[in-house]
Formats: structure tokens, C-alpha cells, sequence
């Protein structure tokens, strides 16, 4: 398929910072405010703009979008993400970092993180960890949580589902089990193409010597397809079907298994 107005930024991770205004400023597609999902407790997730894959199954298409949104300081985005610290205080929350790719605005998002906490602000990135090592490395000291999306582990299978290698991507989860990082997985279930034996054995071998606290379970959905119409883009995955709840079970019994920790959101 031809992306006729976002193509993916890049076959390779980028080696510089990045999709921010000039690191001093950064965009923001969109901020929510109560989140439940995406992290421990009542959390903001701040969706920052700009991402380097192409993911078919994309569902926030439109925040892919390099520099769009609103354009931030650090200092003006904390003050947002402050506004909640009562709440986050009595549920154990926080704020999410999300996109898009985060880590494609790496500096512009160290110094927000930074800024975070300072104010003790739990902080969690939600990241697929395809960026160059030494961006990743920027925010490590910074960052509580680390939410890696794993969107394939076979590396054929992940070139033609994102449009990019997964070689960094599992170089820097290897970094963060070295760096003894708190990390959670998020794995998308799409029928025949991340679910079959194959592939989750691959991912369990990659994933046992990693040690995540826990594998959250993201069953494929159609619901952010109309996005892909109204910036102009056709969705591959039109006509693809959402899983059973018996193959989302079978994935799910695997997975505890082998000693994993399982959360599952429908």
C-alpha cells in the first residue's frame, strides 16, 4: 500500500533528536485526563505527535502525524499534567507518555519527564523502543514504567506488518532488562498474524530472560478506522475480523502457563 501523506519517517531508528520544535518545544496531539488503562491507577496520558512505523493495524493513525496538534513547553505541559496530582496521589497514578512514538520527540520528552519527576509524579512511557539506544538512554533515569508494545517478534513478519525491523527494538528491550527497568508488555492479538503457536513461542523465549512484570493483552479492534478516511488514507485492515473470545482465552492460558502475569483488556 501507498501512504500518500505520512509515509514512515524512516527504515531505521533516527540516530538524532528528532520530531520536536528545537527540543525547547514539543507537539501534542492530545491529552486525556483520567486515564484507566494505560498504567497503574487514575493517570493523564499525553499523546505526543510523530511516530516512524506504519503499523496496519494502527488505531491512533492520525497521531502519527509529524508536528501536528499543539505545540508545548515542558514547563506548560507539566503544569497540565499537575493539575491531576490529587488524583494520582489517592490511586497510585500518574501520567503515561503515549503517541505515536514518545521517544520520537526524545528530548523534548526527557525534560518533560525530568520536570515530572521532580514534582513525584509517577511517569510511564508507552513505547514500541524503535529509536536509536542513546535516545532511549536519555530518559531511562526518568521514567518509572515502561509500557514496550510489541508489535511482532518474528522480524519478516514485523517488516510487513510496521514497515520497519525489529532488530533495535529488541536490542533496547535487552537494555532495559540490563538496566533492571520495570517493564510491562502491551501485544496486540490479530487473528493468524500475532496469535499462532509460532510466534508466541518466539515471544516467550525473547521474553523469559526479560522478566515484564506483566503481558497486557490488546485484543485487535476496529475502532479507530475511520480515521484512516478522514486523513485520506486506506485501512488494509478493513476486512480483517477481531479475535474470538475463545482465541483470546487459548492466548491467555498460554501465556499463564509459562509463569506470566496476564491482564486482558476487552
Amino acid at each position: 500500500m501507498s501512504l500518500p501523506i505520512i509515509q514512515p519517517t524512516t527504515s531505521k531508528p533516527q540516530k538524532n533528536c528528532c520530531g520536536c520544535g528545537g527540543c525547547e518545544s514539543g507537539y501534542v496531539h492530545s491529552i486525556e485526563s483520567m486515564g484507566m488503562v494505560d498504567g497503574p491507577g487514575i493517570r493523564t496520558v499525553v499523546f505526543l505527535s510523530g511516530c516512524p512505523l506504519r503499523c496496519k493495524y494502527c488505531h491512533n493513525i492520525d497521531v502519527t502525524v509529524p508536528k501536528s496538534g499543539q505545540s508545548f513547553t515542558p514547563e506548560e505541559l507539566v503544569d497540565k499534567v499537575k493539575s491531576n496530582k490529587t488524583y494520582f496521589k489517592s490511586s497510585g497514578g500518574g501520567v503515561t507518555f503515549s503517541g505515536g512514538e514518545p521517544l520520537y520527540q526524545a528530548c523534548f520528552l526527557k525534560k518533560c519527564l525530568q520536570r515530572c519527576q521532580k514534582e513525584n509524579i509517577h511517569t510511564a512511557v508507552d513505547t514500541s523502543l524503535f529509536t536509536a539506544p542513546k535516545n532511549l538512554k536519555k530518559i531511562i533515569p526518568y521514567t518509572d514504567l515502561f509500557m514496550v508494545s510489541i508489535k511482532q517478534i518474528d522480524v519478516e513478519a514485523h517488516q510487513k506488518l510496521t514497515g520497519v525491523s525489529n532488530e533495535v527494538i529488541l536490542k533496547n528491550l535487552k537494555t532495559l532488562a540490563q538496566e533492571k527497568q520495570k517493564i510491562w508488555i502491551r501485544y496486540v492479538l490479530i487473528p493468524e498474524m500475532t496469535n499462532t503457536p509460532e510466534y508466541l513461542k518466539k515471544l516467550v523465549n525473547i521474553l523469559k530472560p526479560i522478566s515484564p512484570e506483566k503481558i497486557e493483552l490488546l485484543p485487535y479492534h476496529q475502532a479507530g478506522a475511520n480515521k484512516w478516511k478522514q486523513i485520506g488514507l486506506k485501512n488494509e485492515f478493513e476486512e480483517i475480523r477481531v479475535p474470538t473470545k475463545t482465541e483470546i482465552k487459548t492466548v491467555v492460558e498460554f501465556f499463564e502457563a509459562e509463569k506470566f502475569k496476564v491482564l486482558y483488556n476487552s
